[in-house]
């Protein structure tokens, strides 16, 4: 309890070393101790352990051959990447395209088949299936010769 007491008091001292306003002044507090400037200062001098030097390759020891190969896989890497976003929006463009054309395409050849159809049926009705229609009404208005005495 007193180890709380005391953390309690150097966190009072440090507020009123640092307060702008004080509300009462130590003389209206009856009772109060002086304050004791017990925050420790430092005085000493720490030195920053010193830092190994990380050995640098010298920029001429870098061949300008791996500077080549290393930029035509960066190159390469790069284009693999785009080439596979440019498919992917192709293959989104074409998927919506023949989502929203490709019914109207296949409703206009099949108009065209429908009436090329029609067509077709009665010319070959026309050539082929009247003329025999005509010979056999013919042949079935004309009496024929075993009905005449």
């Amino acid at each position: 309890m007193a180890d709380d007491r005391d953390i309690l008091d150097q966190a009072d001292r440090l507020m009123r070393r640092h307060r702008v306003f004080v509300a009462g002044s130590q003389a209206s507090v009856p009772g109060a101790p002086e304050p004791l400037d017990d925050l420790p200062v430092l005085t000493d001098m720490v030195a920053a352990p010193e830092v190994e030097a990380v050995a640098v390759p010298n920029a001429a020891a870098i061949s300008t051959e791996a500077i080549e190969q290393r930029a035509q896989v960066l190159a390469h890497e790069f284009l693999l990447e785009r080439l596979s976003a440019q498919r992917d929006t192709i293959e989104k463009e074409v998927v919506a395209w023949l989502d929203t054309e490709l019914p109207h395409i296949v409703m206009y050849v099949v108009d065209g088949l429908t009436d090329q159809l029609v067509a077709q049926v009665t010319a070959a009705v026309r050539l082929e299936l009247l003329p025999k229609l005509q010979l056999a009404v013919e042949a079935e208005s004309q009496p024929s010769q075993d009905e005449m005495p």
